[in-house]
């Protein structure tokens, strides 16, 4: 028996411009599940992320995510300038898991 997802979207939709970007898309992503993305560049990989981690809304459908799970996105090309080691950067801001945990997932 699965276990029951952590996050999940039902009916979900988004337009861009004039057209559907998305259209009633159901997602259920479990707390072990792993994924990846493929598409060609311009598909809407980089928006369907944005919509998961909540940085977007979506125009149409329902998301819901466990409460105390926290979901954030790791910008596509991130300014890494101001710190001066890599674990700097994963430990900085408002919900930064702390510096062991970066250290296991790296591990």
């Amino acid at each position: 028996m699965s276990a029951p997802p952590i996050l999940a979207y039902e009916n979900l939709s988004l337009q861009q411009g004039a057209g559907w970007l998305f259209t009633d898309i159901n997602m259920f992503i479990g707390p072990r599940d792993r994924l990846a993305l493929i598409g060609r560049n311009g598909a809407g990989k980089t928006t369907l992320l944005k919509l998961i981690a909540g940085s977007i809304d979506a125009d149409k459908g329902k998301r819901t995510v466990v409460p105390g799970t926290n979901v954030v996105m790791l910008e596509q090309d991130p300014d890494f300038g101001p710190f001066p080691r890599l674990i700097d950067y994963c430990t900085a801001g408002e919900k930064a898991p702390p510096e062991h945990e970066v250290r296991a997932i790296a591990d």
